[in-house]
């Protein structure tokens, strides 16, 4: 498999069959329940697995469960039903010493880089943080080189570290957030819109710096973005989200070369969706859709699989697994 860089250029990505799954969620539902305007479901029945040093893109537009879905994979939210594992165990079940373990190799990125940072703190008590809750440094020597050296990786300076955060810019903040989810070594790095607050230029610079931890340390992505193109030239793999699905996956080459389902291709033309999801609804693309069939009002589609790693939930495609 081929993966472009930033600057268009393809390098080699190793096919996924013979990596170790790290982590997964199977069948994941989500409700949020309100007081006064009774409950959402957020996320619908959602599986999927990422492989050890794949990155994965989800993407769809907002409020398709993306946000919801990277959260339950962290460990930050509970789903309301079905389950996360993480190398095979699934993360409710993990004892306290499991959990903490967990808990350092799967990191977060949140969308919004100020409110991962204490603003009183300064940016070099930040990274050194989780260094400190982990034990991972035995002396303020070794706490100090290891800063540091994640530090440079990410373009940030002595003098930055000693700044607060109102005292920085975008793109420093984001990188500051990036060198302390990366102080602990990840396996699983899990990015929620990472670029989105950050003009072109900036994020290209922070892609490039994810892109060449992972191809330098191994460790496994989860990028969720409404970015089609950046999708297209990071990802191993993509799966498209919405009304709380995941509607189709497969390669991101298949993916965007030959679009399966309806609404991706709406997605990639340009076209927003204009409906709105409700429970029960057979395919949360119907009303807006040009192939659809009285079947596709009454009956959920499943999973149809079209070739070994490549699904679509269509009916006017394939057959169920």
């Amino acid at each position: 498999m081929m993966r472009s860089d930033l600057s268009g250029h393809l390098t080699e990505v190793q096919p996924s069959p013979g990596r170790q799954t790290l982590i997964e969620c199977r069948e994941v539902k989500k409700r949020f329940r309100y007081a006064t305007k009774g409950s959402f479901l957020a996320v619908d029945g959602v599986s999927l697995s990422i492989k050890r040093g794949e990155l994965l893109a989800v993407i769809g537009e907002s409020g398709s469960g993306k946000t919801t879905l990277a959260k339950i994979m962290a460990g930050l939210i509970q789903p309301t039903s079905g389950r996360v594992f993480f190398e095979g165990k699934p993360i409710t079940s993990l004892d306290r010493r499991e959990r903490l373990n967990f808990s350092r190799k799967v990191q977060y990125i949140p969308q919004y880089p100020d409110l991962a940072l204490d603003p009183s703190w300064y940016i070099y008590d930040s990274i050194a943080e989780p260094l400190r809750i982990h034990r991972m440094s035995s002396s303020r020597e070794e706490e100090l080189k290891i800063v540091r050296s994640v530090s440079a990786r990410f373009g940030l300076s002595l003098d930055q570290l000693r700044r607060k955060p109102r005292d920085v810019s975008g793109g420093e903040l984001q990188r500051a957030v990036l060198a302390r989810s990366m102080a602990l070594n990840p396996e699983v790095l899990i990015a929620d819109e990472p670029t989105s607050m950050l003009d072109p230029s900036t994020q290209a610079r922070i892609v490039r710096l994810i892109l060449d931890a992972q191809r330098e340390l191994g460790f496994a992505v989860l990028f969720v973005t409404h970015d089609l193109q950046l999708a297209r030239v990071i990802s191993d793999s993509v799966c498209v989200m919405l009304g709380g699905k995941i509607i189709e996956f497969g390669s991101a080459q298949e993916i965007f070369s030959s679009p399966l389902h309806p609404y991706t291709s709406s997605l990639f033309s340009g076209s927003t969706f204009a409906g709105e999801t409700k429970d029960n609804a057979a395919c949360p693309f119907y009303s807006q859709c040009n192939l659809r069939a009285e079947i596709c009002c009454n009956s959920t589609p499943p999973e149809f699989n079209i070739g070994r790693f490549r699904g679509v939930r269509c009916w006017n495609l394939g057959q169920p697994h």
